[in-house]
């Protein structure tokens, strides 16, 4: 491993003592909860001027990595000539886009536009070996004064733009803004814009959701109570910073506590995940997050000779937001590295979107995950009835965590009436971290963030909490599009809204059914399949649909009409229906999120423009 601790700015050791929103701040202590996150950063940087605040590790010239690292200062200072530059061509309520790769200067950038007073817009780097049709789109639909970017991607940048639609602004690069004087931090709005989070979601035009200033302090000072991670501590990631959990949890939480972040690029991980391990033990992270895959990959794609030498004992958390949290993964994970020091209780489900600017729920009082056992007839009429695992039909669902500072609501989604504990329903929350809504579609806005429970209905968030937390008429709910319940204090999530498939009245949970099939079809890759329903002409409804990605290695030798008849059966006999249609298809055929969920609706457009052939073979009924 090569380091290269030497920041690209100096600065010297006066900095003002207001933080970026013109508040005073503390001297002795750590600064007061009530500061927006750029002024918690200033503070940092004047009082722990030489700690470090951020660490890159750069695997795209060298297979071992070349760790950089940013004291507070040094990031601060950055920030603060970006800023100056960015200044120069946008103001206050103008967006400007982020569009750079995983690295020191996304952090630098991400901090300038807040110090700027402008609205940020985290984006991905574009590829020119790839489409970057939804870029060009998320562009046009946030019209920014300008782009900051690095070089070698400067004129991509500059064409991202269809034909008569706003683009990329002014193109500024971070080698060209960052030779300038630093700028002061401009006094802040808390419920001013602070960026805006484009979902990726699987709907064709994109939604920026608007996350203010006090919705981002909101977020950090919730992540900080519950991970506890202290000035002295360090947390690892790999996630991406333009995706709400990297940026959010990953990037914007360790910087508001003072702590150390180090970072990979994810396609550094999923080259060789054993770097994530490796920084976590040299490290001695207490805190990480890795959806369902990422554990998965830690396993299968980490051999025992890589794993020799690692210490995971140091992780107090691994936060998994996952679509659905797989039980079978932590498991295999926890099997794979107990004997490396990991403590099961480690393990972190959580829940949470971008529209309430990260975490709804986390974890369990006790750590590690807990499982249930639910009635499977039961559940799909709408209640959860807990059962002894080994019940014949009994479901097995990991919960999400408990409330974590907020209010969470499970209403039934047609009347808007609170539901009780048990009963399934939408997924309603409400709390400062809940945003103002999407950006320019008043609408949507208007449905998704402008839901009203009855007065004194809805459960209260809160580690500690004794009972419910009233609510009044009054109470803005977030209408999530998620289906779940409550059970002995805990989030259970069985569905997207959209995604619930419903054959001859009856309920059925698309990941139910994707699990039977992963059961049943040992060359099924583990989170690729995909269940939805479509129209059936001359039928009495809807069509269930399955599509199937073979893993390549174990799919060599497989019997394809034996595999279908198996995936047939095992739905049939699991869940008493006939599968309308059955695709086995080859590896990337099954659309999924940036953060690994299976995007069913995306899945299902593309089955019915026939962009899933040529599959490897199919079966459907007449």
């Amino acid at each position: 491993m090569t380091t290269d601790t030497t920041p690209d700015t100096t600065t010297g050791p006066g900095h003002r003592s207001r933080g970026a929103s013109g508040t005073p701040v503390a001297d002795r202590h750590g600064p007061a909860d009530d500061l927006l996150f750029p002024s918690r950063v200033a503070h940092w940087a004047r009082t722990r001027p030489d700690a470090p605040a951020c660490t890159y590790v750069d695997h795209s010239q060298e297979r071992e990595g070349v760790e950089r690292t940013w004291t507070y200062a040094a990031l601060d200072h950055r920030a603060r000539v970006l800023a100056r530059a960015v200044s120069a061509h946008a103001g206050p309520g103008d967006r400007v886009a982020i569009v750079l790769p995983q690295g020191l200067d996304y952090l630098a950038a991400f901090l300038a536009c807040q110090y700027a007073g402008v609205i940020g817009v985290p984006l991905h780097a574009p590829d020119i070996r790839q489409d970057n049709s939804k870029l060009t789109a998320v562009l046009a639909d946030c019209a920014p004064a300008a782009t900051l970017t690095e070089q070698p991607l400067a004129e991509l940048v500059a064409d991202l733009a269809e034909p008569g639609m706003p683009g990329s602004g002014t193109v500024l690069t971070v080698e060209e803004a960052g030779r300038g004087e630093p700028q002061d931090p401009r006094p802040l709005d808390p419920h001013a814009p602070a960026y805006l989070q484009y979902t990726s979601g699987s709907t064709r035009r994109p939604a920026g959701v608007v996350v203010t200033h006090d919705n981002l302090r909101v977020a950090t000072a919730q992540l900080r109570s519950f991970t506890r991670l202290g000035t002295e501590e360090t947390q690892v990631s790999w996630l991406p910073f333009f995706h709400d959990m990297g940026l959010v949890l990953g990037a914007s939480m360790p910087l508001s506590a003072g702590a150390h972040g180090v970072y990979m690029a994810p396609y550094a991980f999923v080259h060789r995940p054993v770097r994530w391990l490796e920084l976590i033990s040299r490290h001695r992270a207490r805190t990480s997050a890795s959806p369902n895959f990422g554990l998965d990959f830690a396993v299968s794609r980490v051999t025992p000779e890589q794993r020799e030498g690692l210490d995971l004992s140091s992780l107090r958390h691994v936060v998994n937001g996952a679509e659905p949290i797989r039980a079978a993964s932590l498991h295999r994970f926890t099997d794979t590295y107990r004997p490396h020091g990991f403590d099961p209780a480690a393990h972190c489900p959580g829940y949470g979107l971008a529209e309430a600017t990260l975490a709804v729920t986390l974890g369990s009082p006790q750590g590690g995950a807990v499982t249930g056992s639910f009635d499977r007839d039961a559940l799909n009429a709408g209640k959860a009835v807990p059962v002894a695992q080994d019940t014949p039909g009994a479901v097995s669902l990991v919960a999400c965590g408990q409330v974590w500072e907020q209010h969470v609501a499970v209403a039934d989604p047609g009347s808007g009436e609170a539901l009780a504990d048990g009963a399934v329903g939408e997924v309603w929350v409400a709390g400062p971290n809940v945003c103002d809504g999407y950006w320019e579609r008043p609408e949507e806005t208007a449905r998704t963030f402008g839901a009203r429970l009855p007065a004194g209905s809805g459960t209260g968030g809160g580690f500690g909490a004794e009972g419910p937390v009233r609510t009044t008429a009054t109470t803005r709910w977030l209408r999530t599009g998620d289906l779940g319940f409550l059970h002995d204090g805990q989030l259970y999530v069985t569905a997207r809204l959209k995604d619930l498939i419903i054959v001859r009245g009856a309920n059925h949970y698309p990941v139910d059914l994707e699990s039977t099939v992963e059961a049943a079809l040992p060359e099924a890759r583990v989170g690729h399949v995909a269940a939805f329903s479509v129209d059936t002409p001359g039928t009495d409804g809807e069509g269930v649909v399955i599509v199937c990605e073979l893993d390549a290695r174990r799919a060599r030798e497989l019997d394809t009409a034996a595999a279908l008849r198996t995936i047939r059966l095992a739905v049939q006999a699991r869940h008493r229906i006939e599968v309308h249609d059955v695709v086995l298809t080859r590896q990337g055929k099954v659309p999924k999120t940036t953060s690994g969920k299976v995007q069913r609706r995306a899945c299902r457009d593309r089955y019915l423009a026939g962009g899933l052939d040529p599959a490897v073979a199919r079966h459907r009924t007449s």
